[in-house]
């Protein structure tokens, strides 16, 4: 029995260690709240831009050639979804298309065929 070793003293902890944690659990449960709070609005809001601009291409008056090709660019490529490569190169052919449209004081009517290009590619976007 000789050989056994004494237990060591208890511990003392200083008297503002429990305020301290529940302070710092406290600041993290904050910070993952507020960080969970703007992923479920981001997820359950949608973008009021894209949302607008696919009213505007459905509306597109194709009689006003000029003022068509400008709102199709510009708002067709709001919409455009960077992840799928045959829907940029069709955007992009579209604009080259629309291209002899702009920038001039008088332009001619849009071609028919052109207007079908327009509406097929405009019933495909999605927000």
């Amino acid at each position: 029995m000789a050989e056994l070793k004494d237990i060591r003293p208890i511990f003392e902890l200083s008297d503002y260690i429990v305020p301290i944690c529940l302070g710092f659990f406290g600041l993290l449960a904050l910070i993952l709240l507020v960080f969970l709070l703007f992923k479920l609005r981001k997820y359950f809001t949608k973008d009021v831009a894209k949302i607008q601009a696919l009213a505007i291409l459905h509306n597109l008056d194709y009689q006003q050639a000029k003022q068509t090709a400008y709102d199709f660019s510009k708002y067709a490529a709001i919409l455009l979804n960077t992840k799928n490569e045959l829907e940029q190169r069709r955007f992009q052919q579209l604009n080259e298309d629309l291209k002899r449209y702009k920038y001039k004081k008088d332009v001619d009517d849009l071609q028919e065929n052109l207007v079908q290009d327009l509406k097929a590619f405009v019933a495909t976007l999605k927000i």
